[in-house]
């Protein structure tokens, strides 16, 4: 799947005229965290609503809500946000944008083309294909199994679905905390994965021990 598919391109944003007060009122009223900084369709820097808050004099240093929203009206933009933005295409990749984020320890990813911006993709996207690629949204059983890190498992794996006539939701395979193994998590569109269960059990493909292994 490619971000251009599933990015935002509603975008709210501000000019670098803008101050900090406004664009605590936009993070606010719109509910997000993230602000693009515009001079026309060009991207110059991103701010977000923990920008704003460093920025922002402390309420324990003694401040009123009237005087921080007076400092913040004073100060633009542009003396805040961050200008060294990470960014994608529409063409990149949901897992290669996913991966941008994690490294960078980003929360949003501005997409642009051709030097424009044309959208934006935020972490909260991203966990939203999550729940879509796992097929979480429709009734099904999961299912775990340690497969053997060989060509042929998984589809030996699903020739016995087929053969209980189920379909299948998903699948997603891991590396598994064995080497020489990976772990499958299927969905399947049954309420009843019991007989499917014995089938595999019986192949030689076994529900992993309820364990956990720190990564």
């Amino acid at each position: 799947m490619l971000v251009g598919r599933r990015m935002r391109t509603s975008l709210i944003t501000v000019t670098k005229e803008a101050t900090l007060a406004q664009a605590r009122e936009l993070f606010h009223s719109h509910r997000i965290r993230h602000l693009p900084v515009v001079e026309g369709d060009r991207l110059l820097g991103i701010v977000t609503d923990r920008d704003i808050r460093q920025a922002a004099p402390s309420s324990a240093g003694g401040f009123t809500p009237d005087q921080i929203a007076a400092f913040l009206a004073q100060i633009p933009v542009t003396d805040a946000m961050v200008r060294d933005v990470r960014t994608v295409s529409p063409f990149t990749t949901i897992e290669e944008a996913a991966k941008l984020m994690i490294e960078h320890k980003i929360g949003c990813l501005p997409v642009t083309e051709a030097g424009k911006l044309v959208g934006i993709i935020t972490e909260t996207d991203i966990l939203g294909i999550l729940v879509d690629v796992m097929g979480i949204r429709e009734p099904s059983a999961r299912i775990e199994l340690t497969l053997p890190d060989r060509p042929g498992a998984l589809a030996e794996v699903t020739r016995i679905i087929k053969a209980h006539e189920v379909n299948i939701s998903s699948i997603v395979t891991m590396p598994h905390w064995e080497q020489g193994r990976r772990l499958a998590i299927i969905r399947l569109k049954t309420m009843n994965p019991q007989p499917i269960l014995k089938d595999l059990a019986a192949a030689g493909f076994e529900q992993p021990p309820l364990t956990f292994t720190p990564m």
